[in-house]
């Protein structure tokens, strides 16, 4: 039943996505959003939603999930954020698309090329009145970097690290585990 609804949702959001936005790359999917009560449900609920140990992409994609909800909340929290989705595709190449404004700001990176060590999260503070929480990841050296454009035009190529901020502090404490987890899964570390 739940692969029928996630079929569902697939299909229709793929259905939406098709009418006058702009392209994703080939071969990514939305991410979709993890309900908390999916989070927050019994032994039972928890059994039947685990996913099989040797599905990477489908682990991923449902850490990533939190990712996109957590945008999802943001935006409404602080509505300069402009609408965010997450991509993803079966080489774990993540797209977060921030479409505000009539323009479309689009960060890519590899997972496999961000470093799951410790020492390479940050938190970034959020010093001044406007500025937004966030953290931050370094690339592995030698690895392809951050790849960052603005209405199909690269702006920046190759950044050392990839930076994502939220409306609230909260909002980032929820992401930071699901993110790291996501790029344990990835490279080979859970």
């Amino acid at each position: 039943m739940t692969k029928k609804i996630l079929l569902f949702i697939f299909g229709f959001s793929f259905i939406l996505s098709c009418k006058n936005e702009p392209s994703t790359p080939e071969n990514t999917q939305p991410v979709i959003p993890v309900e908390s009560n999916q989070l927050t449900g019994g032994l039972k609920d928890l059994k039947s939603q685990a996913l099989d140990e040797s599905d990477m992409f489908g682990r991923v994609n449902q850490s990533l999930g939190v990712l996109q909800k957590e945008f999802q909340v943001s935006s409404q929290t602080n509505s300069d954020m402009g609408k965010m989705t997450v991509f993803v595709d079966e080489k774990f190449t993540v797209l977060m698309r921030n479409e505000k404004d009539g323009k479309v700001f689009d960060t890519k990176v590899n997972l496999k090329n961000l470093n799951p060590e410790n020492g390479s999260f940050r938190l970034i503070p959020n010093v001044e009145l406007n500025d937004l929480p966030g953290f931050a990841i370094s690339v592995i050296e030698g690895k392809e970097g951050v790849e960052r454009s603005k209405d199909g035009e690269i702006i920046a190529k190759n950044e050392r690290e990839l930076q994502i901020f939220m409306a609230t502090r909260q909002n980032i404490e929820t992401v930071v585990p699901a993110f790291v987890q996501a790029l344990n899964v990835v490279h080979g570390k859970n």
